[in-house]
C-alpha cells in the first residue's frame, strides 16, 4: 500500500516535498510497477490493454 511502500520510509521538511514524492511514486506506481493482480501489468498498461 501506499502507507508502507512510501509514506513511513521518509521524513519530510516540507508540504511542497510530500507533494513532489507523493507525485514521483504514484507515476511509478502506475506506469512501472508490475502488478500481478493485472496479470504482471502495470495499471496504466491493463487500462490501455482494456480499450
Amino acid at each position: 500500500t501506499m502507507r508502507y511502500d512510501w509514506l513511513n520510509q521518509e521524513l519530510f521538511t516540507d508540504l511542497d516535498q510530500v507533494r513532489q514524492q507523493a507525485e514521483a511514486w504514484l507515476y511509478h506506481y502506475n506506469h512501472e510497477r508490475p502488478n500481478m493482480g493485472n496479470g504482471g501489468f502495470t495499471p496504466m498498461q491493463k487500462l490501455n490493454h482494456a480499450a
